[in-house]
């Protein structure tokens, strides 16, 4: 039932969209479910489970009103929050699914390792030469995750043969194949660590590493700016939003707690204090990370520090001095180029945040309206200014704020009127955190981006009807894509397949005679031909003249 109210939802916004010459705004989906849920919670006995064709044509009527409205602060602070959401959670999504393939191609490359054996005593060589080139491949795979980027350049391979020659030379790999496969294993994920280090201090210690680009470096590259984007933003929205609170406590008296500019400040000033809030977690999460990865890169330091003193001028030192310390200061290294991937992500998701919070697609108020003090000036911009709200707020009352014993008294009656206000206000749930209730649990955005997820059927203005598709789980389908990958297609498979199809999916060739491929008939013509039976053999054979027939 929600599906396809969603689907109509849809479509009826397309089409007044197209009318209108505007373009659907991103996530519109899950824009038209929120806005289907706020009309069921804001009129419950109306639009029940159960609802008549009647009721549900207006629901519908009333959706893509309020979704198709221009220069509208209301909605756009919906758009907002679900715009936010949307985009962390597809960046998270494919996060995940980028750290699942690395896992899978890593793990792939290990197994081949771990089953590399001498099984003849002619190809030893041959079969050390493989085993290194496999380990050679697992330690440029995992590097080119730790530097992020698509294809190592020469200079980083040759750095990496040469460390892996010095760590661990051929020589050794003979014995090395028959250590046990555990042991294999937890050496092999060594070396990918110790040998990042190696760069890294041959770097610092301008010996090489002149490719190599450090985690550290990279994240301050992308950090900087966007922090700096961020607070920005963050200002110019702290300052719209005080105008807004200095022009409705200006004029409210004068005006009314009704007038349809109060309510525009409201809305605007609702939007700001949204953005503010979505800017403000950005602000402190990239706080939180920049203080992480800088005591990250301190212990790597440290780490660094201490190799130095170790080598020193030395020609030689023990292995058992040196590579634990390169292989913490690989590891660290690690850490910082996984936080230098989700700083990306974040990066990418608040492309989007930041575009909606800077450029609004609503007018916003002059910011000289704030001081002008008489309500004749007021007056005049009521014919100039054509100013539209989400909902009216009608038990709105400043009664409960000036006398606290109200509230003392009957708790139960403002928290009612508090409810219907939400109810009408539906931008306000995220505002004040009340999706976490159980009232208005069915607009929490993660619940709404959930429904939206999934698969939806074609709307019927496609004049095709699909079954609803069948997809595997993201956990499901990491353990299947190494069978998934092993799988080859049947040759007999060509472009015509689709005739070999279910009966629910034939295609069918048209009948009209235009169309109709004929089948050619040719007479086949009949050659004759002699053949001399027993012309040679016994005296006894007989010999006969025959007359065969032949038929092309």
């Amino acid at each position: 039932m929600e599906q396809r109210l969603i689907s109509d939802i849809v479509r009826l916004c397309r089409e007044r969209h197209f009318k209108l010459g505007t373009q659907q705004p991103p996530h519109f989906n899950a824009v038209a479910c929120f806005q289907a849920r706020a009309i069921m919670l804001q009129f419950p006995e109306k639009f029940d489970s159960e609802i008549a064709d009647n009721d549900y044509v207006e629901m519908l009527e009333m959706c893509v009103h309020h979704l198709t409205r221009k220069n509208c602060p209301a909605q756009e602070t919906i758009q907002l929050q679900i715009n936010g959401h949307a985009e962390v959670c597809k960046e998270s999504n494919g996060l995940a699914f980028e750290v699942e393939q690395r896992k899978q191609v890593l793990e792939k490359i290990m197994q081949e390792i771990v089953q590399i054996k001498v099984l003849d005593m002619r190809e030893t060589y041959t079969t050390v030469l493989a085993l290194h080139s496999r380990i050679l491949d697992y330690v440029i795979e995992s590097s080119r995750h730790l530097e992020q980027v698509l294809l190592l350049d020469t200079v980083s391979e040759v750095e990496i043969r040469v460390a892996l020659g010095s760590v661990f030379p051929q020589a050794g790999l003979l014995y090395w194949i028959d250590l046990p496969e555990i042991e294999k294993k937890l050496q092999v994920k060594e070396l990918a660590d110790i040998i990042p280090g190696i760069r890294v201090h041959n770097k610092l210690m301008e010996k090489g590493g002149s490719s190599l680009q450090l985690p550290f470096e990279v994240f301050k590259a992308e950090i900087e700016p966007l922090g700096k984007r961020v607070m920005e933003e963050m200002q110019k929205v702290n300052e719209k939003a005080k105008f807004c609170t200095q022009a409705i406590k200006s004029h409210i008296d004068a005006l009314g707690m009704h007038h349809v500019l109060i309510q525009r400040l409201r809305d605007e000033l609702a939007f700001n204090l949204q953005a503010f809030a979505i800017l403000e977690t950005l602000q402190f999460v990239l706080n939180d990370k920049l203080s992480l990865v800088t005591d990250i890169h301190d212990k790597c330091s440290e780490h660094l520090k201490a190799v130095c003193d170790m080598i020193g001028s030395r020609k030689c030192v023990p292995n058992e001095l040196v590579f634990p310390e390169f292989q913490a200061v690989g590891k660290l290294q690690r850490l910082i180029s996984e936080e230098v991937k989700i700083l990306k992500s974040y990066s990418r998701a608040s492309m989007l945040l930041l575009s909606n919070v800077s450029h609004p697609s609503f007018q916003c108020t002059p910011t000289g309206l704030a001081n002008l003090s008489t309500p004749g000036g007021l007056a005049k911009l009521d014919v100039l200014i054509m100013y539209t709200t989400f909902l009216t707020m009608e038990l709105y009352t400043v009664d409960w704020l000036e006398n606290d014993h109200l509230f003392a008294e009957t708790p139960d009656t403002f928290l009612t009127a508090a409810e219907n206000v939400v109810r009408k206000m539906p931008q306000l749930v995220q505002i004040l955190s009340l999706h976490r209730k159980s009232t208005f649990s069915s607009l929490s955005i993660a619940k709404v981006l959930e429904v939206v997820s999934e698969s939806f059927p074609c709307d019927f203005g496609t004049q095709t009807y699909a079954a609803e598709q069948h997809r595997l789980g993201q956990e499901t389908f990491a353990k299947r894509m190494p069978e998934l990958t092993n799988k080859e297609i049947n040759k007999n498979q060509t472009l015509t397949s689709y005739f070999r199809r279910e009966s629910c999916s034939q295609v069918w060739l048209l009948k009209e005679k235009h169309t109709q491929t004929p089948y050619n008939k040719g007479t086949k013509v009949a050659r004759w031909g002699r053949h001399m039976q027993g012309l040679r053999g016994a005296p006894t054979c007989r010999f006969e003249m025959l007359e065969i027939k032949f038929e092309v």
